[in-house]
């Protein structure tokens, strides 16, 4: 008779750590999921930046009385919301996942939204819009989409 130690790998549950471990690691490898709710959240905290009319760095700039006065007249006449008289603006923000499900994308897809959320001059009447920068991620955001990446490699 032999002396030895047997282990039953089943009573440690090696076989389900394993099998834990590689459906993590096919995750990891092929985030889309993980990536879809991290651009939907982003496209979200857009989206939220035209209800508190922000920036980065604070309220965006009033209206002028000359752009107040050619607004469009409704409900808000008496106080229109910035870049919103006809919602084209807010509601062309878009998101998507690109780079094969390793990259989420937020973007507005009209014409003059480039000439609000940056300095670049437009051609033509007037060349200069205020400056009212829209696509930027709220600080704390950061943390919870590594935390929402974490959370999806680890289900």
């Amino acid at each position: 008779m032999t002396a030895g130690l047997g282990i039953e790998l089943k009573a440690l549950g090696l076989k389900q750590a394993r099998e834990r471990f590689n459906s993590m690691q096919e995750r990891a490898k092929n985030p889309k999921r993980g990536i879809e709710k991290v651009a939907i959240l982003a496209w979200k905290d857009v989206i939220a930046h035209f209800r508190a009319e922000e920036g980065p760095d604070g309220k965006w700039e009033p209206l002028t009385d000359t752009t107040f006065k050619s607004r469009r007249k409704g409900k808000r006449k008496k106080n229109p919301k910035i870049l919103q008289d006809s919602g084209l603006l807010r509601l062309s923000n878009r998101w998507k996942v690109i780079d094969n499900g390793t990259t989420a994308k937020v973007f507005n897809n009209t014409k003059y939204a480039k000439y609000h959320d940056s300095n670049e001059p437009r051609k033509g009447s007037p060349p200069i819009l205020p400056h009212r920068k829209f696509m930027w991620l709220s600080p704390k955001l950061e943390l919870k989409f590594a935390q929402m990446l974490l959370e999806y490699i680890a289900e």
